[in-house]
């Protein structure tokens, strides 16, 4: 496996990616919509005022949350730390107790975790245009 590092300005760390000969978890998951906004959440280019502001046709002019405080918004701010998904963040934390602290890097780029992601996702919504119904994200994986 190599390792690259990468820094993050907005938040002042270091970030390492790990490149795989294996897909991830979530990509063997039949479901589109859940690999779609992974990706989105992985990239930083999805349903996020921070990202759309940058596109003259969103209609986006603010990039803030709309929380307290409006912090833009992130997928790292609507993982961690968004009030409007506080309840949600909590039952991921019981769900996943091998992750002691939730970091962005475990919860995006870890098998491990993927189902704690899919099932966050899943309950509020989050990083999506019209928000997810939870119909839509059954975990099934590809025969």
């Amino acid at each position: 496996m190599a390792s690259v590092v990468g820094y993050n300005r907005t938040e002042r760390t270091r970030i390492f990616w790990t490149f795989r000969v294996k897909p991830d978890k979530i990509f063997e998951m039949d479901n589109r919509s859940l690999i779609s906004t992974i990706t989105q959440l992985r990239t930083g280019h999805g349903y996020f005022n921070n990202y759309l502001q940058r596109i003259p046709t969103s209609h986006i002019d603010d990039m803030g949350c709309s929380c307290s405080g409006a912090p833009p918004q992130m997928p790292v701010h609507l993982i961690l730390r968004c009030p409007h998904y506080r309840a949600a963040r909590a039952l991921m934390r019981r769900e996943t107790p091998r992750i002691p602290k939730l970091r962005i890097d475990l919860l995006l780029y870890t098998n491990m975790g993927a189902d704690a992601m899919a099932q966050y996702i899943r309950r509020p919504g989050v990083a999506t245009r019209l928000g997810i119904r939870p119909q839509e994200l059954t975990l099934h994986k590809k025969d």
